[in-house]
């Protein structure tokens, strides 16, 4: 092998100088895609998805990792049974949290374009199975609002019916005196 000694040490010096250019580049392009994902998970971090009862009685809010964050109990949900009224608000909870994959998923797609796509099909698919879609055929079985005392429908066998509101100027129930153990149905017994 012959050769100019010094042409070999110059092709080697610029090999490692364009290494270095190289690798800087790739440094920055990290840097970039870094503070990316950044922002795309701080835009995730603040959405807030909302869904309302269909009757108005129950508004939920829930933050994109399905935590609620804001319940609002409207005048209507004071006519609802205990059990009927816990349904419902954790139905809206559901609604609010079904379009969470939606949502990410378009902050994803804003922020990060065609970069990524396996990660975004992990991204969605797990929430979508955290979050499912809410079937919305199912009726509502207090859609008849006006009449508060309806009977179920013999389709609802496990829906209660709604009380019937007080009249104007009546008392409500009045409620347990602090202190005094309320006696079960069969033995008069505290416990």
């Amino acid at each position: 092998m012959s050769g100019d000694p010094t042409r070999l040490s110059a092709g080697l010096v610029g090999g490692a100088e364009d290494a270095e250019a190289r690798i800087a580049a790739w440094a920055r392009e990290a840097q970039a895609k870094a503070e990316r994902y950044r922002q795309v998970g701080e835009t995730a971090q603040e959405l807030r998805l909302t869904a309302t009862s269909r009757d108005g009685a129950v508004r939920v809010t829930v933050r994109p990792d399905g935590v609620v964050t804001d319940l609002v109990l409207g005048e209507r949900s004071r006519a609802l049974p205990p059990d009927g009224l816990s349904a419902l608000v954790l139905d809206t909870m559901r609604r609010a949290q079904a379009g969470i994959a939606d949502q990410v998923c378009e902050v994803v797609d804003a922020g990060l374009g065609d970069e990524a796509p396996e990660t975004r099909s992990m991204l969605v698919e797990e929430l979508r199975t955290r979050f499912p879609a809410v079937e919305d055929d199912e009726p509502d079985p207090y859609e008849d609002e006006d009449d508060l005392s309806r009977a179920p429908r013999d389709d609802d066998e496990d829906v209660p019916p709604r009380p019937a509101a007080n009249p104007p100027g009546a008392s409500p129930p009045l409620a347990p005196r602090p202190g005094r153990a309320q006696a079960d149905d069969e033995g008069n017994e505290p416990w």
